[in-house]
């Protein structure tokens, strides 16, 4: 998507979609601004989320969404096994 993924967020948010990035779809904050990581750019997609009034999903949302199964808590099983 290169310096054109703020738009292209904006309007999957516009449309009720559920925006993704990271350094494997941009490597751009904006255009001719290169991010530093992924974080800077998971944080331009979440601030720009909640500026149009959506909140973040939970890990556990998310995998909902995109029909992942769930995480499985590594420690429950342990004890679970235990007992």
């Amino acid at each position: 998507m290169g310096w054109n993924n703020p738009s292209v967020m904006q309007w999957t948010l516009e449309l009720g979609g559920h925006p993704r990035t990271g350094i494997e779809d941009t490597m751009m904050v904006k255009r001719g601004v290169f991010a530093t990581d992924n974080a800077e750019l998971v944080k331009a997609v979440a601030d720009l989320s909640l500026e149009h009034g959506r909140r973040i999903a939970t890990p556990e949302e998310a995998r909902a969404i995109l029909g992942i199964k769930p995480k499985h808590n590594s420690t429950s099983q342990m004890q679970q096994a235990t007992v």
